[in-house]
């Protein structure tokens, strides 16, 4: 089966490899603010694909489950939506929420763009603002850019900007829309 790069299996994490620092599953319960008892509902009800009763240390794929479905339900997703929002997922949901997330408007799930389409969603927004006009918007990238750069080339990892944001409200382009 051949996936599209924008397929949400993309995100599947399908390692059964124990990490060298495992967790077992109370421990990862306890991080994700799970209680014990819903990861076992999880399984009950036919969401979950293992037994946590039966396991002790969780290999990636069985972590990465228990990461997407425990999140969802300590979020605070009751049963009903939790059937929605898996209906076009495939079991196990053993799905890296670093590299996904659920469109509402469209909804389904999508996968976070990488670096690539970062880049050019970057100059597209770049080409937006110079077709608009919005030269105070461009002038301000152009600040940031510069800082970055000057930052990098000092070994600096913070971006000034950060600080510039804390302390400025937040500026508006040619246009009057928020930056």
């Amino acid at each position: 089966m051949t996936l599209s790069p924008q397929d949400p299996e993309m995100a599947r994490v399908t390692s059964k490899q124990v990490p060298l620092f495992a967790r077992d599953i109370a421990v990862l319960c306890e991080e994700i603010e799970l209680p014990r008892r819903e990861i076992t509902r999880l399984f009950r009800d036919g969401f979950l694909s293992f037994d946590p009763a039966g396991v002790g240390e969780l290999d990636e794929s069985a972590e990465a489950e228990v990461r997407f479905l425990g999140g969802l339900v300590a979020a605070g997703c009751p049963r009903a939506m939790l059937r929605v929002l898996l209906r076009d997922l495939r079991k196990p949901y053993s799905y890296d929420l670093d590299r996904l997330y659920y469109d509402w408007k469209g909804g389904r799930w999508r996968l976070l763009p990488g670096e690539d389409d970062a880049q050019g969603s970057f100059f597209a927004l770049l080409d937006r603002l110079e077709e608009r006009g919005a030269r105070h918007s461009l002038e301000r990238i152009r600040e940031w850019l510069n800082e970055a750069l000057d930052m990098e080339e000092t070994g600096r990892l913070l971006f000034a900007h950060e600080q510039d944001r804390e302390r400025e409200p937040e500026p508006e382009d040619d246009c009057g829309d928020a930056v």
